[in-house]
């Protein structure tokens, strides 16, 4: 199934209280819980949403393809003062949001990317290395250093990928799994290029 969350909406659904109850690090963690709502319990994407990444950011949902259980989500990346409505027209119009993809199964994270910008700049802005810090740290539960990510990031001039790093994370369910942290140039299927930000689990 895809359908078009309109304007953010499961962002706004039941997750003032549960913020500070998101788990971390968001990978091999439960993306969906049950949240209570005028309606009664509802499924939301608390890992993302409630985190605090989604507070100093404005995460505003952009498609999703599958269930609660398994699938895709997307949330465009945009300042907390930008209206979700615009973002959704802006895209619509061909204007460029960061945006950040979350791949689970079994209602667990596997993998995750951030597309952050549409070239390779001769040097990481101020502002992406921050978003790709605080970005690291929702996902991670810890930071990776900006000169590591600086240092990978100018390899991707002559390269279209770059590993960052690797190591363990724990999953929810008591498993420990490796993960790889890298930058990748890649196509949309469009004819659009995607410079992306990805940290998934080793198959």
């Amino acid at each position: 199934m895809r359908r078009r969350l309109a304007g953010g909406v499961l962002a706004t659904v039941g997750l003032a209280g549960a913020a500070t109850t998101a788990p971390r690090p968001l990978l091999g963690q439960a993306l969906f819980r049950s949240v209570s709502s005028v309606e009664g319990p509802v499924p939301a994407a608390v890992g993302m949403e409630g985190a605090a990444f989604c507070r100093a950011y404005q995460c505003v949902g952009s498609t999703s393809v599958g269930t609660t259980t398994s699938g895709t989500q997307g949330w465009y990346v945009v300042p907390p003062s930008a209206r979700a409505a615009e973002v959704l027209r802006g895209h619509d119009a061909g204007r460029f949001f960061p945006e950040a993809t979350v791949m689970y199964e079994g209602n667990v994270v596997v993998y995750t990317d951030l597309a952050f910008d549409t070239a390779v700049r001769q040097t990481l802005p101020a502002a992406t290395l921050n978003l790709l810090g605080n970005f690291t740290r929702l996902v991670l539960g810890a930071p990776i250093s900006g000169q590591k990510l600086s240092a990978c990031y100018r390899a991707l001039q002559t390269g279209a990928r770059c590993t960052v790093g690797s190591g363990k994370v724990r999953l929810a369910s008591g498993a420990v799994r490796t993960y790889q942290a890298a930058f990748r140039i890649v196509d949309d299927g469009d004819g659009d290029t995607r410079v992306k930000y990805a940290i998934g689990l080793d198959d």
